[in-house]
């Protein structure tokens, strides 16, 4: 479990990468921002439309995000042996070994994937292991056009790296 909790800890966040690459079609439109999680280690990336160009004045959702969290505390190696059996299983489950509870949570959904299992001990969290990531993009508004974010060359889902997360994030714990 904690080689996991490492790969995450150390997992370069692509969308991240990407933005900082400046994306050629988008960068006036959008913002980047880092955001924490309280209570759970965590590396979380969001990237905002701008509210001159039709964004969220609020910024409740992002355009597109991706996120790893991550905590270890030791655990008994029949609660271990356990979350890594779940673990392999790509699919919502939830077990109790005695004061201990494992919920694992596999979601493919293209606007929101995550790629998580947590152990917690009498309600808190001893293991939290996981990869997401998601999109609610809009069509970016300027000077009464609309620009297409979604097809051709200016495929924000390609050039933010959101598919190729995609691949690290429903594999990162098969190795």
């Amino acid at each position: 479990m904690k080689e996991l909790v490492d790969k995450l800890k150390n997992y370069n966040l692509l969308l991240k990468e990407r933005w900082r690459k400046k994306w050629p079609a988008f960068q006036g439109y959008y913002m980047g921002a880092s955001n924490t999680n309280m209570g759970i280690l965590s590396k979380r990336y969001s990237i905002y439309l701008k509210e001159e160009y039709g964004g969220n004045k609020q910024r409740l959702y992002p355009d597109i995000y991706e996120y790893v969290e991550y905590a270890y505390e030791p655990v008994p190696e029949e609660v271990a042996c356990m979350a890594l059996k779940m673990l392999s299983k790509e699919k919502e489950d939830f077990k109790e070994i005695g004061e201990y509870t494992i919920h694992r949570r596999f979601e493919v959904d293209y606007q929101d994937n995550r790629n998580e299992l947590d152990v917690s001990f009498r309600g808190e969290y001893v293991i939290y292991i996981g990869w997401g990531n998601g999109e609610h993009v809009q069509t970016i508004r300027d000077e009464g056009k609309n620009i297409d974010t979604l097809f051709g060359e200016h495929n924000i889902f390609d050039i933010s790296g959101y598919y190729d997360a995609r691949n690290f994030g429903f594999n990162w714990h098969k190795e």
